[in-house]
């Protein structure tokens, strides 16, 4: 998950390809360790025939969460400078 953050934090200073792309890379490793992770400790609080439901439901809040997030920083970045 520190390594999305930090994504997000190098992407809002780019001003070039490379940065951009660094972003996207860093982003992505972070995703590919934290989603399965996640998913699997989902999956096992629940008993094989309930998973689906927690399941999708964790998948919209993340998807939620990565699509908003963006958002969220730079309404900060212009109301509070951070």
């Amino acid at each position: 998950m520190v390594a999305m953050a930090v994504a997000y934090a190098v992407i809002a200073e780019a001003t070039g390809r490379f940065a951009v792309a660094a972003a996207g890379v860093l982003f992505g490793l972070g995703y590919g360790v934290v989603y399965p992770v996640l998913s699997v400790w989902v999956a096992e609080q629940f008993e094989p025939p309930q998973r689906t439901t927690p399941i999708a439901l964790f998948n919209k809040m993340l998807s939620a969460g990565i699509l908003l997030t963006p958002r969220f920083g730079s309404i900060c970045h212009q109301s509070l400078g951070v």
